[in-house]
């Protein structure tokens, strides 16, 4: 955040709040619903006002009721959070998304999912990284990166999307 973004008026300030709406994403084309990483901020103003204060100067929108994080670089999307499973306790509602396979297909992913669901879909990560925490696995897709969390357990606690 550069110093005088503090001392801007925040643009989101006047969008109006909206109720839940569903989520979904295209990893073909790396879109949720119709938002695309590297859009503008402003795209976002049919979510309605972002939870979190001063979105734009702080370069992330948070969307309790959604599960959804979107973060920005120099304004413009950068990459996407889903969360399943608050484990911080931040108040996030489980995050209910529907992923758009290479195909066409779709998969229901929230705080249910387990992680053989996801490897059935997608096939073997590029990389795993598994420890007593969490496991992480990672798939390179078309310049950008997904990595699914999941717990010891093997339940889905949240999926990230951002450029390589």
């Amino acid at each position: 955040m550069r110093i005088f973004d503090f001392f801007r008026k925040d643009p989101t300030a006047g969008w109006p709040r909206y109720g839940d709406q569903p989520l979904h994403f295209s990893l073909n084309e790396t879109r949720l619903n119709s938002w695309r990483i590297g859009q503008d901020y402003e795209a976002l103003e049919s979510l309605g006002r972002p939870d979190n204060r001063r979105p734009v100067a702080g370069g992330r929108f948070i969307y309790l009721r959604l599960g959804l994080i979107v973060d920005l670089e120099n304004e413009r999307l950068e990459g996407f959070g889903f969360v399943m499973a608050d484990e911080a306790g931040q108040g996030f509602s489980p995050c209910r998304l529907t992923l758009e396979l290479p195909g066409g297909a779709k998969l229901s992913l929230g705080p249910e999912t387990k992680a053989g669901e996801i490897l059935q879909a997608l096939g073997e990560p590029q990389s795993r990284q598994e420890d007593e925490d969490e496991w992480v696995h990672t798939y390179p897709w078309q310049r950008h990166t997904a990595e699914f969390e999941y717990t010891p357990q093997g339940q889905l606690k949240r999926l990230e999307v951002y450029p390589e």
